[in-house]
Parts: C-alpha cells; structure tokens; sequence
C-alpha cells in the first residue's frame, strides 16, 4: 500500500539477519526509550547508559568486531581476489561451498 508504515521493523530484520541476541535486546530498549520521549536532563534520548551486568564498552556500547580490520585467513584472500562481476550464480554458490569448507577445515 502507498505511504508510510505504522512502525519500524529494522530489529525484526535484523534478528531475522542474525545478529547477536544483545544487540537486539539493547536495539529494542532504544527503540522504547525513544518511543516513550524517555529524555535525560539534556534533552537527549536515554540510551547509552551503562547496563549492570551486561558485557559494554565505553558508553554502553556493546563491544562488536571492527568491520575496517576483517580477520585473516584463507577465506579472506579468497574474497579480496574474487571478481564478483564475472561470477555466475552457480559459480558464486560453488565458491561459498568451497568457503564454507574452508572455514570447517
């Protein structure tokens, strides 16, 4: 249907993408927080503070892997030398097949 939704549905995609369990826990209290116009003495939303026995980094961020650093390894090399322009759908399925191993080995 034409216009907007009603509401957001970007933690149920991302729980369906398989994120970390945290992440949407912590996503889903952001999400109240601001729905709820939840402000703390500086007008700003409540949603970077400090949980108690929850595993957090500076300003109640979760500690998440560095996307800019990506581990190494034989399945890393395997990407950076790929040419995904020339790849054929079952081509593509056969190298993450070939990946999959890869990581299993």
């Amino acid at each position: 249907l034409p216009g907007g939704a009603s509401r957001s549905y970007g933690i149920q995609v991302a729980k369906l993408a398989g994120l970390p369990p945290g992440v949407i826990e912590r996503a889903g209290e952001i999400l109240g927080n601001l729905e709820r116009g939840e402000l703390n003495s500086a007008g700003l939303p409540r949603i970077a503070g400090r949980r108690a026995g929850k595993e957090a980094g500076p300003y109640g961020q979760m500690n998440l892997p560095n996307p800019a650093t990506p581990p190494g390894g034989p399945v890393t090399e395997e990407l950076k030398n790929l040419d995904i322009d020339s790849v054929t759908p079952v081509e593509a399925l056969n190298i993450l097949n070939k990946m999959k191993g890869m990581l299993n080995e």
